[in-house]
């Protein structure tokens, strides 16, 4: 009677640590990720060895004694004429006068087979019991959905070298082809200067950014995704920046703070944000140092916030962002840019009261500069907003209007995000 008893406090307690679990992967209200994976998988550990506890409760009260000192106390049991006696060193006697003499048989078979069911059935329904458990979680606390992609149109589109290709970036392979030409043109120099370096690392990554033709090229968000990032071809730009910044500070020029500013850009399209962070905060500080004059120092601040709020840190990444929004001397375009990411620096904080507000103040700056790729992106973070309070009608009008500008305007990275965003409906409501 001991052993029911502790057992079943065992048990109760085991149970409830594997229902546990998966809450606690949730409470960030985080996308689903490694984490998350691993805390799924002790959940099933230790709901195995609950099942196991399960069983042998069961069995102690229901299964026959000699059942019990047999199979669990591993005591010899054997049986003459119905009566069953334990303490014989049965392997001293020849298996053959086992079996005929010493064998509980059948009935010992069948108690054997109805414990391994019984453990498979309720094993299954633990299992279950996780999975349901992650659901009612996932309607308490669903996650707060990331737009991981927003800032790409506009970075790859301020890009210097692509003053010289007609028309600017867009998705496709005209630009691929244009810059595959620029580049080989540019290799056969012998020793590249910064300049050029800092060029053929450009063009590297605009030919990363390709077009999905096909269904069996990798995706990241679904398979209808418009747009990927090819990492391999990517990390040509990595060598050309490192052959900058390899170089004695004083050679490095102009360039230095550009260099590390692009090679945090390479990590963000990457998605590792939190590398991005660091080596964008180099390259902040040696642009406000007054040491680099190639790229907008505002730019490399909205980079490393878009970072820092993708790796979780959306608090200082509002804080970085405050730093362009109470600048009125900064450009329209840019400012705007800012005010989008600062609305969705805020909801991931938690501080969702300003949202609505600053995300109508980008979208009328948006509106004035007839810049649709803004638009897009600003009724994208309106449907994120409407998905977090519930609003799934106005969620799903939101994204149908950033899906309409985002087509009308070629920008597939926010189409991209239109796919990753619908993702999370399902999980939300």
């Amino acid at each position: 009677m001991r052993f029911v008893v502790l057992a079943s406090i065992a048990y109760v307690v085991s149970l409830g640590v594997s229902w546990a679990l998966p809450l606690v992967g949730m409470l960030d209200r985080q996308p689903f990720d490694g984490i998350d994976m691993v805390l799924y998988f002790l959940a099933i550990l230790v709901q195995v060895a609950s099942v196991v506890l399960l069983t042998l409760v069961i069995a102690r009260v229901i299964f026959p004694e000699y059942w019990w000192r047999g199979q669990v106390l591993g005591q010899d049991i054997f049986e003459i004429d119905g009566v069953f006696f334990t303490g014989l060193r049965v392997a001293r006697v020849p298996s053959r006068l086992q079996r005929i003499v010493f064998g509980v048989g059948e009935r010992q078979r069948r108690w054997d087979l109805l414990f391994g069911v019984l453990s498979l059935v309720l094993l299954a329904l633990h299992v279950m019991s996780v999975l349901a458990a992650g659901r009612v979680y996932s309607a308490w606390l669903p996650p707060r959905p990331k737009l991981p992609e927003t800032l790409h149109y506009a970075v790859l589109s301020s890009f210097p070298v692509l003053k010289e290709f007609p028309g600017g970036w867009h998705p496709g392979t005209a630009v691929e082809t244009w810059a595959a030409q620029q580049y080989e043109k540019l290799s056969e120099e012998s020793a590249p200067d910064n300049e050029t370096n800092y060029r053929m690392a450009q063009l590297a990554l605009i030919q990363a950014f390709q077009e999905r033709e096909k269904a069996n090229q990798p995706f990241r968000y679904s398979p209808a995704d418009r747009i990927f990032f090819n990492r391999g071809v990517g990390t040509a730009a990595l060598r050309h920046l490192e052959d900058i910044l390899h170089q004695p500070p004083a050679q490095q020029g102009d360039y230095h703070g550009a260099a590390l500013a692009l090679m945090g850009f390479f990590h963000i399209a990457d998605q590792n944000f939190a590398k991005a962070d660091d080596v964008l905060e180099q390259a902040r500080t040696a642009i406000e140092s007054g040491k680099d004059s190639v790229m907008s120092p505002y730019q490399v601040l909205l980079m490393q916030a878009h970072a820092a709020m993708m790796s979780g840190d959306a608090s200082r990444a509002g804080h970085l962002l405050e730093k362009i929004v109470l600048n009125d001397r900064i450009p329209g375009r840019e400012y705007a840019l800012a005010m989008e990411h600062y609305a969705e620096a805020l909801r991931l904080d938690g501080n969702i009261a300003r949202v609505k507000d600053i995300l109508f103040k980008a979208l009328e700056l948006y509106n004035m500069q007839e810049d649709r790729a803004g638009i897009a992106r600003v009724y994208l973070r309106m449907a994120a907003l409407a998905m977090e309070e519930g609003r799934y009608t106005d969620a799903h009008r939101d994204l149908s209007l950033a899906s309409s500008n985002a087509h009308g305007m070629r920008d597939w990275f926010t189409l991209n995000m239109v796919g990753l965003l619908s993702q999370y409906f399902p999980a939300a409501g």
